[in-house]
């Protein structure tokens, strides 16, 4: 399926003004992409799948095809919603589901991947990685650890690697 069609596809309504300001380009940039099948470069390229919601990898590869393959950020959601099934919380969560999903939209990158090697850690059994974090962002994944774990505690056992 070519970019243009794909472009499209996962619009969901949006006019080349709006797409074009959540991918940082203009909407004259977003009709030759998604109009005329020009091909954005590849910066444009990977803020456009990010603005849609979807790998970059998949949107600028004409050969795979619909449906498109899960987001990083569903990806994460299922491996929260994993670890916290696999603790027996999804029935009281309502409250802290909310929570955890403003602290990840004010995430960096850095952030992110933090979170989710630790959510996959807490899945697994094993520890999550360190990174390099920002003050803010690390602020903000203690709050998440201290929701997934069962105490406040916990999670700051979690950060020093105790317990």
């Amino acid at each position: 399926m070519e970019l243009a069609d794909k472009v499209q596809r996962l619009r969901r309504g949006l006019s080349n003004a709006e797409l074009g300001k959540a991918a940082g380009c203009s909407a004259t940039n977003i009709h030759s992409i998604a109009r005329a099948g020009r091909q954005p470069s590849f910066a444009v390229g990977v803020r456009l799948a990010r603005a849609l919601g979807v790998p970059a990898d998949w949107l600028g590869d004409d050969a795979q095809d619909w449906p498109p393959p899960p987001s990083m950020e569903d990806q994460t959601a299922a491996l929260v919603r994993q670890a916290l099934e696999s603790r027996g919380m999804m029935g009281e969560l309502a409250d802290e589901e909310r929570e955890l999903l403003s602290a990840w939209r004010q995430l960096g990158p850095e952030g992110r991947a933090e979170l989710r090697g630790y959510i996959r850690g807490l899945h697994s059994g094993t520890q999550a990685p360190e990174t390099a974090l920002s003050p803010k962002d690390r602020e903000l994944l203690r709050r998440v650890k201290a929701i997934l774990a069962d105490s406040p505690d916990q999670a700051g056992q979690a950060d020093r690697g105790v317990g």
